[in-house]
């Protein structure tokens, strides 16, 4: 049951990641990570139940409070509604570039998930996708509110693929990743607020004309 889980939450994960790079504002774009939280918290179910024990259980009650509720409201509160026509790919990338971009990135991920781990080739392999084009979105857009959540969603991708690899990440490993997250949104909220105070706006094309 659980690796039939893990491959529908990879593939919500990347489908949400993609969604991601196409949000206009940055209030969507925080919507699409706090559904992030789903899938996540749907594979540590999967593996609780499957045997993996009651830690994993707290873990996916854990995923759904801190990433799909705590971390949403710290963003929403940190990041600014950006103008529609501040909207724009840094890499003048066409919506169909980047759906193809993902389709390419799927398919390695596949390739290489099935030769790094064959049980369960096609999550792993999906989830490296997710995390190529999350901590890839900084590449393609010039927002740092969209930066922000790119980020984070490769944090998200990158956990989903450690527990479908390893089963399960430990205590430790988990506390420290769950402050992780939510430093992350503190820190990345700051900068883009920041930003935003200096230039008016948030977006890294002005940062080469640095100010006050």
């Amino acid at each position: 049951m659980s690796s039939g889980v893990e491959l529908a939450s990879a593939a919500v994960l990347l489908l949400l990641v993609v969604l991601a790079v196409m949000a206009r504002t940055a209030p969507a774009g925080v919507t699409v990570y706090a559904w992030a939280a789903l899938p996540q918290a749907a594979v540590a179910a999967a593996l609780a139940a499957s045997g993996g024990g009651a830690l994993l259980w707290v873990d996916a009650a854990l995923i759904l409070a801190v990433k799909g509720l705590w971390v949403p409201s710290l963003l929403r509160r940190s990041l600014p509604v950006p103008d529609r026509h501040g909207y724009g790919l840094a890499a003048s990338m066409s919506p169909p570039m980047l759906l193809g971009g993902a389709v390419v990135a799927a398919l390695l991920g596949l390739r290489l998930g099935v030769l790094l781990g064959p049980a369960a080739g096609e999550a792993l392999g999906l989830g490296l996708a997710a995390i190529l084009l999350g901590f890839g979105i900084p590449a393609v857009r010039s927002e740092l509110w969209a930066q922000t959540v790119g980020i984070l969603l490769g944090e998200a991708a990158l956990v989903l693929t450690a527990l479908v690899l390893a089963g399960d990440l430990g205590p430790t490993a988990e506390i420290l990743s769950f402050a992780e997250v939510i430093l992350l949104a503190v820190v990345l909220g700051a900068v883009v607020r920041a930003v935003r105070d200096v230039h008016g706006v948030a977006d890294v094309r002005r940062l080469g004309r640095l100010r006050g």
